[in-house]
Formats: structure tokens, sequence, C-alpha cells
């Protein structure tokens, strides 16, 4: 084991322990996000403001815990750069985050990947529905928007059924 090793385990606890916060912020969000969609659907505009504010500080600690992984990722790197590694052992060897056999961070980036993916989609879905949300603003409480519940109602009362039939 070169003398490394316990200096380069502490920048793997580090990032490790970075990355799992940022699966559990990203997950916070896309809850947030979830949440801001319904609102968006239901044209609810005090529970958008209530959510934009909760997940505002959220945003905040996601941005700055990946500055320290950041400043992390690039201490470790400096660290290598004075520490070459041994010329008889593999590069795997003396960073073990980058074994294959270390499961937990291969995981871990997966999932914070996927957990990335997700919020960037959701984040588009809500850009639509805000769209939409902002054409229809003006006559919130009006059932002259399409997408109120009461519009449904009146439109149903006052047209026939349609059923569609077959040409002779």
């Amino acid at each position: 084991m070169s003398t490394a090793q316990p200096a380069l385990e502490k920048f793997k606890e580090a990032l490790t322990s970075f990355i799992k916060e940022e699966i559990r912020l990203s997950r916070e969000i896309l809850y947030s996000l979830h949440q801001e969609e319904i609102a968006l659907v239901m044209l609810d505009k005090n529970s958008l403001h209530k959510i934009w504010q909760e997940r505002f500080p959220l945003v905040e600690k996601i941005g700055i815990l990946r500055q320290q992984r950041n400043i992390t990722t690039d201490q470790m790197m400096e660290f290598l750069r004075q520490n070459p590694p041994r010329q008889n052992f593999p590069a795997q060897q003396n960073l073990p985050f980058l074994n294959s056999l270390d499961c937990e961070g291969d995981l871990l980036v997966d999932q914070l990947f996927s957990l990335i993916d997700k919020l960037n989609s959701q984040n588009s879905k809500n850009e639509l529905l805000a769209k939409t949300y902002q054409k229809y603003s003006l006559n919130f409480a009006s059932i002259a928007c399409p997408f109120h519940p009461l519009r449904n109602t009146v439109d149903k009362a006052n047209k026939k059924a349609t059923v569609g039939t077959i040409p002779r």
C-alpha cells in the first residue's frame, strides 16, 4: 500500500459524502419541482410562491456543495501531482474511488446523473406549464381559461355530446 493511500482515502470519504448530500438535496428539489407542477396545473399562485421560496435555499445549498466538491477534487488532483503514484502500481490501486471494484462510488455517481436528468426533465415540463400559466394568469379565476375546472362543467352543460358516425 502506498504512503499516499490514507490521504487518498480521506479525499474519497469527502467526495463520497459530498455526492451523498448532493443526492439528498437533488431529491428534495425534485420533490419541490413535482409540487410546482401540481400548483401550475391547479393555477395556484400562492402555492407557487411558497414552493419557490422553500426551494431557493435548497438550490443555494446544492450550489455551495458542488463548489466544495470541485475544490476537494482540485485539491486531490494537486496532491496527486505532488505525490505521483508509484510506477509499479496501477492507478486504480492508488485511486480507490476510481477502482471498478468500488461499487458504492459508481452507484452514487449513476444515481446523481439519473437525478440530474430527472431534474432537467421536470424543470422543462414546469417551464412549459409556467408559460401556459402566464398566458392565462390574467383570467385566473375566469372560466374562459380552458384549463380551469369550471370551464369543463359549463362546456358540458351547453354542448351536446358528439357521437362519431360511420358513413354509409
